[in-house]
């Protein structure tokens, strides 16, 4: 079972349709959800990873979504008018994402009956029991404040003409609104095992920042325990 997350009042259906202009290949229709009522929809042009490219995130207060309607390239919408506002152009031989995740996270109290008090910041998925008793019978009382989403985004994806396996680039989402979302490989070449990004990815707030664990798949010789580049 897969990490249970903060609630997104946006989310995407997709069902794969013939291709419009070709007897070979399909595409997919993505219809985007605010609760149960549909606001909208686009083509994506790959009957494949609809819905998991379709990601949506919140900046002061306003809703955005990351999307890909060509499968070689990102761009972002505004919620819930579906606007696109900008982002990548297609690239053939560029980066294809196959899913999104823009992380959410809360700020946090516990007051403990003893008196001590711990503050911090948790990201999803985390507890949300108001009132926890220990067994010892030391009460715990939490207080949170409102989920908020990072404004970066993690896509995972294929490089043209790599092995297929699935890599994992970065997306600065502070200028969002204006369609600006710069891309970079931070983590430099990384293989992603074949897990949901938001299993594949766990964050925390340590020691003043945000550090992020990422389930890698790596293939080593048996015998002698040597890194198999599989670039060489």
């Amino acid at each position: 079972m897969g990490k249970v997350l903060s609630a997104r009042p946006y989310h995407a259906r997709a069902a794969s349709v013939p291709r419009e202009d070709s007897k070979h290949g399909r595409d997919s229709v993505v219809t985007i959800f605010n609760g149960d009522d549909a606001v909208g929809s686009y083509r994506r042009n790959h009957g494949a990873f609809g819905s998991a490219t379709f990601e949506p995130f919140e900046s002061d207060g306003v809703w955005y979504a990351l999307y890909s309607c060509d499968y070689t390239s990102t761009r972002v919408m505004k919620l819930p008018e579906c606007v696109d506002l900008g982002g990548e152009s297609p690239a053939p031989d560029g980066f294809c994402p196959v899913e999104f995740y823009v992380p959410r996270f809360r700020s946090y109290r516990f007051g403990y009956s003893s008196g001590h008090v711990i503050e911090g910041v948790a990201f999803e998925p985390t507890n949300c029991e108001a009132t926890v008793t220990y067994p010892n019978g030391e009460i715990v009382r939490a207080e949170w404040g409102p989920w908020q989403s990072l404004d970066i985004g993690l896509v995972a994806g294929c490089i043209w003409g790599d092995d297929g396996t699935y890599k994992l680039q970065v997306f600065d989402l502070s200028r969002a609104s204006d369609g600006v979302i710069p891309r970079d490989d931070r983590f430099g070449y990384l293989e992603l095992v074949d897990q949901p990004l938001p299993d594949a990815v766990t964050l925390k707030f340590y020691d003043g920042r945000n550090v992020v664990t990422i389930l890698c798949r790596q293939e080593r010789d048996l015998e002698t325990g040597t890194f198999l580049d599989p670039v060489a």
